[in-house]
């Protein structure tokens, strides 16, 4: 059985989406548990319990992957009639997302915000 997730983005091949995945990139602090890849969908962004990520919608390579058990949070960036955003851009709004969650989870364990 496919996972929702997949199910969902299947109708999505050839757009451009930022999806959040759980991950165990830094142990020993809160703040990051999570990665966000972007990149664009693809037919073949589904294989198994993963999915795969290009660098373009047609005949671009992978450059990210992961299981599709961690997904939490699928985001579509607003589309442009400027094209695409760029790479700055994307950073900032994963930068916001981070600082957002990192003040959530600090509130909820009775701490300070930053």
């Amino acid at each position: 059985m496919e996972c929702p997730f997949c199910c969902f983005l299947k109708n999505y091949t050839g757009r451009f989406v930022g999806i959040g995945f759980v991950c165990n990139c830094c142990l020993d602090t809160t703040q990051y548990n999570h990665v966000y890849g972007f990149g664009y969908l693809r037919r073949r962004s589904f294989y198994g319990d993963s999915i795969r990520l290009y660098d373009a919608p047609r005949d671009g390579n992978v450059i990210f992957t992961a299981n599709c058990d961690d997904i939490f949070e699928v985001y579509f960036p607003p589309n442009d009639a400027n094209g695409p955003m760029s790479m700055e851009e994307l950073k900032t709004i994963v930068e916001e997302k981070e600082k957002n969650s990192f003040s959530r989870f600090v509130s909820t364990k009775g701490g300070e915000g930053k």
